[in-house]
Protein backbone atom coordinates (compact mmCIF):
# COMPACT_ATOMS: atom_id res chain seq x y z
CA UNK A 1 0.00 0.00 0.00
CA UNK A 2 3.31 2.53 -0.29
CA UNK A 3 0.78 4.38 -3.08
CA UNK A 4 -1.97 4.70 -0.85
CA UNK A 5 -1.22 7.19 1.49
CA UNK A 6 -0.13 9.90 -1.52
CA UNK A 7 -3.01 9.16 -3.31
CA UNK A 8 -5.04 9.42 0.19
CA UNK A 9 -2.77 12.65 1.05
CA UNK A 10 -3.73 14.26 -2.60
CA UNK A 11 -7.25 13.21 -2.26
CA UNK A 12 -8.25 15.18 1.08
CA UNK A 13 -6.11 17.97 0.21
CA UNK A 14 -7.81 18.65 -3.05
CA UNK A 15 -11.29 18.00 -1.35
CA UNK A 16 -10.12 21.24 1.01
CA UNK A 17 -8.15 23.68 -1.37
CA UNK A 18 -10.71 24.36 -3.88
CA UNK A 19 -13.35 25.33 -1.06
CA UNK A 20 -10.46 27.01 0.75
CA UNK A 21 -9.17 29.24 -2.94
CA UNK A 22 -12.79 30.33 -3.55
CA UNK A 23 -12.57 32.98 -1.54
CA UNK A 24 -10.05 34.12 -3.76
CA UNK A 25 -12.10 36.70 -5.86
CA UNK A 26 -9.62 36.95 -8.51
CA UNK A 27 -9.16 32.68 -9.24
CA UNK A 28 -12.95 32.77 -8.99
CA UNK A 29 -13.73 35.02 -11.22
CA UNK A 30 -11.45 33.44 -13.78
CA UNK A 31 -13.06 30.24 -13.27
CA UNK A 32 -9.27 29.33 -11.95
CA UNK A 33 -9.51 27.85 -8.85
CA UNK A 34 -9.91 24.13 -9.19
CA UNK A 35 -6.98 24.26 -11.47
CA UNK A 36 -5.14 26.38 -9.17
CA UNK A 37 -6.31 23.77 -6.21
CA UNK A 38 -4.54 20.64 -8.44
CA UNK A 39 -1.02 22.12 -7.27
CA UNK A 40 -1.73 23.49 -4.21
CA UNK A 41 -2.53 20.14 -3.57
CA UNK A 42 0.64 18.85 -4.50
CA UNK A 43 1.98 20.80 -1.00
CA UNK A 44 0.67 18.96 1.47
CA UNK A 45 1.85 15.82 -0.78
CA UNK A 46 5.34 16.42 -1.48
CA UNK A 47 5.21 17.26 2.89
CA UNK A 48 4.09 13.85 3.41
CA UNK A 49 6.97 12.48 0.94
CA UNK A 50 9.28 14.26 3.37
CA UNK A 51 8.23 12.99 6.47
CA UNK A 52 8.05 9.40 4.60
CA UNK A 53 12.13 10.55 3.91
CA UNK A 54 11.27 9.84 0.35
CA UNK A 55 11.91 5.98 -0.55
CA UNK A 56 12.13 4.49 -3.80
CA UNK A 57 8.09 3.69 -3.59
CA UNK A 58 7.25 7.72 -2.50
CA UNK A 59 8.91 8.89 -4.99
CA UNK A 60 7.23 7.14 -7.86
CA UNK A 61 3.63 7.96 -6.21
CA UNK A 62 5.07 11.88 -5.91
CA UNK A 63 6.08 11.77 -9.52
CA UNK A 64 2.75 10.15 -10.81
CA UNK A 65 0.54 12.47 -8.78
CA UNK A 66 2.39 15.22 -10.12
CA UNK A 67 2.14 14.29 -13.58
CA UNK A 68 -1.54 13.63 -13.37
CA UNK A 69 -2.05 16.96 -11.58
CA UNK A 70 0.09 18.51 -14.11
CA UNK A 71 -2.16 17.37 -17.14
CA UNK A 72 -5.40 18.10 -15.46
CA UNK A 73 -4.15 21.88 -15.68
CA UNK A 74 -3.44 21.69 -19.17
CA UNK A 75 -7.14 20.15 -20.12
CA UNK A 76 -5.21 16.99 -21.01
CA UNK A 77 -5.86 13.09 -20.62
CA UNK A 78 -3.80 11.28 -17.91
CA UNK A 79 -2.48 7.85 -18.89
CA UNK A 80 -1.18 5.67 -16.57
CA UNK A 81 1.54 4.50 -18.76
CA UNK A 82 3.41 7.27 -19.40
CA UNK A 83 2.79 8.54 -15.69
CA UNK A 84 4.49 5.36 -14.76
CA UNK A 85 7.40 5.43 -17.45
CA UNK A 86 7.72 9.38 -15.93
CA UNK A 87 8.25 8.32 -13.05
CA UNK A 88 10.78 5.60 -13.05
CA UNK A 89 12.80 7.72 -15.92
CA UNK A 90 12.98 10.50 -13.17
CA UNK A 91 13.84 8.81 -10.48
CA UNK A 92 16.69 6.54 -12.26
CA UNK A 93 17.80 10.45 -13.87
CA UNK A 94 18.73 11.67 -10.15
CA UNK A 95 19.30 7.93 -8.86
CA UNK A 96 20.61 5.32 -11.28
CA UNK A 97 21.31 3.05 -8.42
CA UNK A 98 17.96 3.10 -7.39
CA UNK A 99 17.14 0.21 -10.11
CA UNK A 100 18.35 -2.29 -7.69
CA UNK A 101 16.25 -1.46 -4.92
CA UNK A 102 13.75 -4.04 -3.57
CA UNK A 103 12.02 -1.33 -2.70
CA UNK A 104 12.06 0.41 -6.33
CA UNK A 105 11.37 -3.03 -7.85
CA UNK A 106 8.69 -4.00 -5.84
CA UNK A 107 6.70 -0.53 -6.39
CA UNK A 108 7.10 -0.53 -10.03
CA UNK A 109 6.42 -4.42 -10.48
CA UNK A 110 3.20 -3.77 -8.85
CA UNK A 111 1.78 -0.58 -9.98
CA UNK A 112 2.85 -1.61 -13.57
CA UNK A 113 0.48 -4.79 -12.69
CA UNK A 114 -2.26 -2.92 -11.88
CA UNK A 115 -2.63 -0.61 -14.85
CA UNK A 116 -2.26 -3.64 -17.06
CA UNK A 117 -4.47 -5.83 -15.36
CA UNK A 118 -7.24 -3.52 -14.74
CA UNK A 119 -7.10 -2.18 -18.29
CA UNK A 120 -7.88 -5.25 -19.55
CA UNK A 121 -10.37 -6.43 -16.63
CA UNK A 122 -12.16 -3.49 -16.32
CA UNK A 123 -12.56 -1.76 -19.84
CA UNK A 124 -16.16 -1.34 -19.72
CA UNK A 125 -17.09 1.89 -17.28
CA UNK A 126 -18.39 1.91 -13.74
CA UNK A 127 -22.36 0.59 -14.21
CA UNK A 128 -25.44 3.37 -14.06
CA UNK A 129 -27.57 0.95 -12.16
CA UNK A 130 -28.23 -0.15 -9.19
CA UNK A 131 -26.43 0.91 -5.98
CA UNK A 132 -26.07 -2.76 -5.57
CA UNK A 133 -24.42 -3.37 -8.95
CA UNK A 134 -22.24 -0.49 -8.49
CA UNK A 135 -21.12 -2.13 -4.82
CA UNK A 136 -20.51 -5.03 -6.84
CA UNK A 137 -18.37 -3.53 -9.20
CA UNK A 138 -16.40 -1.41 -6.81
CA UNK A 139 -15.87 -4.82 -5.14
CA UNK A 140 -14.50 -6.43 -7.70
CA UNK A 141 -12.12 -3.96 -8.75
CA UNK A 142 -11.09 -3.63 -5.13
CA UNK A 143 -10.36 -7.53 -5.05
CA UNK A 144 -8.90 -7.20 -8.61
CA UNK A 145 -6.19 -4.37 -7.29
CA UNK A 146 -4.98 -6.35 -4.70
CA UNK A 147 -4.68 -10.23 -6.30
CA UNK A 148 -2.44 -7.99 -9.31
CA UNK A 149 -0.45 -6.57 -6.90
CA UNK A 150 -0.07 -9.62 -5.38
CA UNK A 151 0.68 -11.10 -8.64
CA UNK A 152 2.82 -8.81 -10.25
CA UNK A 153 5.26 -8.73 -7.35
CA UNK A 154 5.42 -12.98 -6.77
CA UNK A 155 8.47 -13.38 -9.33
CA UNK A 156 10.50 -10.85 -6.79
CA UNK A 157 8.72 -12.25 -3.31
CA UNK A 158 10.36 -15.55 -4.44
CA UNK A 159 13.64 -14.07 -5.34
CA UNK A 160 14.17 -11.89 -2.58
CA UNK A 161 12.22 -13.67 0.20
CA UNK A 162 12.03 -17.49 -1.25
CA UNK A 163 8.53 -17.39 -0.20
CA UNK A 164 4.90 -16.76 -1.43
CA UNK A 165 1.80 -15.56 0.17
CA UNK A 166 -1.85 -14.35 -0.61
CA UNK A 167 -3.12 -13.53 2.41
CA UNK A 168 -2.56 -9.76 1.16
CA UNK A 169 -5.48 -9.95 -1.17
CA UNK A 170 -7.13 -10.70 1.96
CA UNK A 171 -5.45 -8.62 4.60
CA UNK A 172 -5.77 -5.70 2.43
CA UNK A 173 -9.26 -5.74 2.36
CA UNK A 174 -9.33 -5.22 6.02
CA UNK A 175 -5.90 -2.83 6.51
CA UNK A 176 -6.48 -0.52 3.04
CA UNK A 177 -9.46 0.94 4.34
CA UNK A 178 -8.05 1.51 8.21
CA UNK A 179 -5.12 3.02 6.74
CA UNK A 180 -6.83 5.29 4.11
CA UNK A 181 -9.57 6.48 6.25
CA UNK A 182 -8.69 6.18 9.73
CA UNK A 183 -4.68 5.99 10.09
CA UNK A 184 -3.46 8.49 7.48
CA UNK A 185 -5.98 11.39 8.55
CA UNK A 186 -5.66 11.22 12.18
CA UNK A 187 -1.57 10.68 11.65
CA UNK A 188 -1.13 14.20 9.66
CA UNK A 189 -3.95 16.26 11.16
CA UNK A 190 -1.73 14.84 14.44
CA UNK A 191 1.84 16.14 12.53
CA UNK A 192 0.13 19.84 11.88
CA UNK A 193 -1.42 19.78 15.31
CA UNK A 194 2.19 19.07 17.26
CA UNK A 195 3.47 22.58 17.11
CA UNK A 196 -0.18 24.11 18.30
CA UNK A 197 -0.51 21.48 20.76
CA UNK A 198 1.85 18.52 21.59
CA UNK A 199 -0.61 17.36 24.27
CA UNK A 200 -3.10 16.78 21.82
CA UNK A 201 -1.26 15.92 18.81
CA UNK A 202 -0.10 12.75 21.29
CA UNK A 203 -3.02 11.34 21.87
CA UNK A 204 -3.49 11.42 17.63
CA UNK A 205 0.30 9.42 17.76
CA UNK A 206 -1.15 7.03 20.32
CA UNK A 207 -4.55 6.23 18.66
Amino acid sequence: ISGLPIAMTLALAYGFFPRLLAFAAPLLWHGRHRKTALLAALIPVLGYATLASWPPSTQRAVLMAGAVCIALWFGRPSDGGNNIALAALATLALFPPALFSISFQLSFAAVTAILSGMGILFREAPPEGSRLARWKHGAAAFLAVSLLAVLGTLPLTMLYFNQVSFIGILANLFYIPLVGWLVLPVGLLSVFLFPLDAGLAGHGFAA
